[in-house]
């Protein structure tokens, strides 16, 4: 089958097409939605000049201390400082729910709803486990988020 050069349109929910690659010269198109499970590839983006840099995203790191002194496990007694930096206005600490229920909790995001930053939370934590905190943070002027995460191991204080 072969199709000249034109639009073509088609008002079906489905057009499949297997077996070799498309290709499409002059682009695609789409009036409301578009959905693929196999991968799109592009050379070009409209809006998007070709060579166009982009800033990297700056460095999040994330340190566990207790007392100053890096750690990656405590005891029940010890009061963590889970502390982020970076070029960032901002920092969420989001806490996994102990539960087991998989719900995540946001511990502190600075007051004022944010507007005022907090780089670091401390815990002290009174049961044993792995906890697993999510940091967000952003940085305004570059209109950038970095989500990383952290886990600190609690063991027992009686056991240590």
């Amino acid at each position: 089958m072969s199709l000249s050069q034109g639009t073509y349109k088609f008002s079906s929910t489905t057009f499949i097409q297997s077996g070799a690659i498309a290709q499409f010269k002059s682009g695609i198109e789409a009036d409301g939605t578009m959905a693929t499970t196999g991968t799109i590839t592009a050379n070009s983006f409209i809006g998007i000049e070709e060579g166009t840099s982009t800033t990297p995203p700056p460095t999040l790191t994330l340190t566990t201390t207790v007392n100053d002194v890096a750690v990656t496990s405590a005891t029940t007694s010890d009061t963590v400082k889970i502390a982020a930096s970076g070029d960032f206005q901002g920092y969420c600490f989001v806490k996994n729910d102990v539960s087991g229920l998989g719900n995540w909790t946001t511990v502190s995001k600075g007051t004022s709803n944010g507007l005022n930053v907090t780089s670091f939370i401390e815990e002290t934590y009174s049961e044993s486990g792995i906890y697993e905190y999510i940091i967000i943070a952003n940085n305004r002027n570059t209109l950038q988020t970095v989500v990383k995460g952290i886990t600190i191991t609690i063991t027992d204080n009686s056991q240590a």
